[in-house]
């Protein structure tokens, strides 16, 4: 129930993304090594490695639990080479193939937080949105020290937990896409916390006093981020904040079904408002790469990462126009130096990803309007912008 109506998890399941089948990919890494790490074979060390090598091929984030399984058989094996090496072999049958084929290091995944500030405010907005990843904010006041046990008992998941969520604090350009596939650890660990609650919990003055801080944190941080996720709507904000304080009343008293039945209003509301929000998201980009590949000609550099540019310019039948990605937040990248060494006639630059980005075409003569495509959507500013870039010669 906590997965399936999570607002996060249930957002980027109705996406054409990649976030979710790699949940269910390192869910299923964990699930084999915590089975099988007291009987290894080669088999299953070997199968192992395929589905880590499967979660490479599926998001970047991939490398990180393949990474964390490893580091994790080394801690517990240390000088069983053949281990490591069964292991290696699955993830390099899966990776290699693409490896060959293309660098990782080439990847748009390492451009996307290019010309985004790294401020305290980030930091905020981290942290807000970890708290309130769970669809129930006071969620947190709850999780028990003993429960921490199982994680620290199990170094898979600790390993990839923290570099995880390391990641994340240190990448803010995808927050918050990238919590989705740590939401089922964490909600693993909320389950646990509540069923010891229900067998032995003791109601106490520091539980009230958590879920309360916890609640004026994210009222709070909401009035100022105003995060499209964490619910906008001033009027169902409040809504589930009354109701929220009445789900820590509920599982403070062990109210089993008033508990699961409240939380399942909340979650499924928050869910239906970042579901609502978010419908008009990538119209700009969407609408711009639609009229250049029916109005354009030639190559076309766009910025766009959600692969929208790229279906219409590249996967449907468009014979005289072709696309690719190039990063255009940074600064150096549109000098005529640099845009001319890309070959491209035309470039698409949206703002969809990073609404902060600001393009003065007036200081660069050699960009010439062509078509924009500008949209309010939710009291953001999106824009797409097609320009013609102009050669010397």
């Amino acid at each position: 129930l906590l997965l399936l109506f999570n607002p996060d998890f249930l957002y980027w399941s109705i996406r054409v993304m990649a976030d979710v089948p790699f949940a269910l990919l390192a869910l299923l890494a964990i699930y084999l090594y915590k089975k099988w790490k007291d009987s290894w074979s080669f088999k299953r060390l070997f199968i192992l490695g395929i589905v880590a090598g499967f979660s490479i091929l599926t998001r970047f984030e991939g490398y990180i639990l393949a990474g964390s399984l490893f580091l994790s058989l080394f801690i517990e094996h240390r000088k069983k080479l053949k281990i490591y090496v069964y292991y290696g072999l699955g993830v390099l049958v899966v990776v290699l193939p693409w490896l060959l084929y293309r660098s990782p290091f080439s990847s748009e995944y390492l451009e996307e937080p290019a010309g985004r500030a790294y401020d305290l405010k980030i930091i905020w907005i981290y942290i807000a949105s970890l708290l309130a990843i769970y669809g129930f904010v006071p969620a947190f006041s709850f999780i028990r020290k003993d429960v921490w046990k199982f994680i620290t008992n199990n170094l898979h998941v600790s390993i990839f937990l923290l570099l995880e969520l390391l990641l994340i604090l240190l990448w803010p350009a995808a927050i918050p896409r990238l919590f989705v596939a740590v939401v089922p650890l964490l909600i693993l660990i909320l389950t646990l916390s509540l069923e010891k609650w229900w067998e032995n919990g003791k109601e106490n003055k520091k539980i009230y006093l958590t879920a309360a801080s916890l609640l004026l944190l994210y009222a709070g941080s909401q009035f100022f981020l105003k995060l499209q996720f964490l619910v906008l709507d001033k009027v169902l904000l409040g809504v589930l904040f009354v109701l929220q304080v009445a789900v820590v009343f509920f599982i403070v008293k062990k109210k089993f079904w008033l508990s699961v039945v409240s939380l399942a209003i909340i979650m499924s509301l928050w869910s239906g408002s970042v579901i609502k929000l978010h419908k008009d998201i990538f119209i700009s980009v969407k609408n711009a790469a639609e009229y250049a590949s029916k109005n354009l000609e030639g190559k076309i550099a766009y910025n766009d990462v959600s692969s929208i540019s790229d279906f219409y310019l590249n996967v449907l039948d468009t014979p005289k126009v072709s696309g690719f990605y190039y990063n255009t937040e940074s600064k150096k990248n549109l000098t005529y130096e640099a845009l001319l060494s890309t070959g491209a006639d035309y470039f698409l630059i949206t703002n969809e990803h990073n609404t902060t980005m600001e393009l003065d075409l007036e200081s660069r003569p050699y960009l010439k309007p062509v078509k924009d495509f500008g949209y309010n959507v939710n009291g953001a500013e999106f824009f797409a912008k097609i320009v013609k870039f102009e050669r010397k010669d």
